[in-house]
C-alpha cells in the first residue's frame, strides 16, 4: 500500500502473541473522506500490486 501512497502498521504491533497476524489497523480518527480514499487506495494496491500504475501521492485531510 505504501508504493499507492498509503501507510499501514501490521495488525501485529496491536495484538498479544499474534493475536492479529494476517490483520490490517486502520485508523479512523481522520475525515470521512480521507479513510474512504485510504481503503480504495488500498484495495487498488491488493489488485495491482506493489509496482501499479498510481504514483504515490499521499491523502491530505481537510482543515
Amino acid at each position: 500500500a505504501a508504493s499507492h501512497g498509503v501507510r499501514l502498521a501490521p495488525g501485529t504491533w496491536f495484538g498479544v502473541d499474534g493475536a492479529l497476524e494476517g490483520r490490517l489497523r486502520l485508523p479512523f480518527t481522520q475525515p470521512p473522506r480521507v479513510v474512504t480514499e485510504a481503503v480504495e487506495r488500498i484495495a487498488e494496491a491488493r489488485i495491482l500490486g506493489p509496482y501499479g500504475a498510481r504514483p504515490p501521492q499521499p491523502i491530505t485531510p481537510a482543515l
